[in-house]
């Protein structure tokens, strides 16, 4: 699943046309944008999680684009994305134990047999252990994808999420 944006108006540079992030990258920016831009309402936040045409009007575009840019400038940006990076890798490392673990679960099951054909009680173990995995580890958050959208959002006279 991705999410595209596209523009709603004539736009000033190929720029303002398109952007397209899939789900991994969109969801930390989106949250990223609503949490520190303050300008997207809060009756529209949930809407930006979802790919359902919702119309972010040229006003509010501009708006983000300029607190985004502000963001970058003072360093803000680079700040929570290093944080950010961190926290992931550390998930990342929990994950990489969850799949030591699930290898050598599948190992001993047999690596021919898949996971739905295990017997009962072995698809529960498996399903306990698969569990364990942070889902968080596979969103990445970065400097250069909050400049993009911004740029986009600048030039896109408005947009679609979609």
């Amino acid at each position: 699943m991705g999410f595209d944006l596209m523009s709603t108006g004539d736009h000033k540079t190929s720029k303002g046309e398109y952007f397209r992030n899939n789900v991994w990258w969109w969801r930390p920016l989106a949250q990223y944008v609503i949490e520190h831009t303050n300008c997207v309402a809060e009756k529209d936040a949930e809407r930006w999680a979802y790919n359902d045409n919702h119309h972010v009007y040229a006003d509010e575009a501009k708006a983000i684009a300029k607190q985004l840019k502000h963001l970058i400038a003072t360093g803000h940006v680079k700040k929570y994305a290093e944080k950010f990076e961190r926290g992931r890798k550390k998930m990342e490392r929990e994950n990489a134990k969850v799949q030591k673990e699930l290898d050598a679960f599948q190992k001993k099951v047999g690596k021919d047999i898949a996971p739905n054909d295990y017997s009962k009680e072995d698809k529960k173990k498996w399903d306990d252990l698969y569990e364990k995995k942070i889902w968080g580890a596979n969103y990445p958050f970065s400097v250069n994808n909050v400049a993009e959208f911004a740029e986009f959002c600048e030039d896109s006279r408005g947009f679609k999420i979609w």
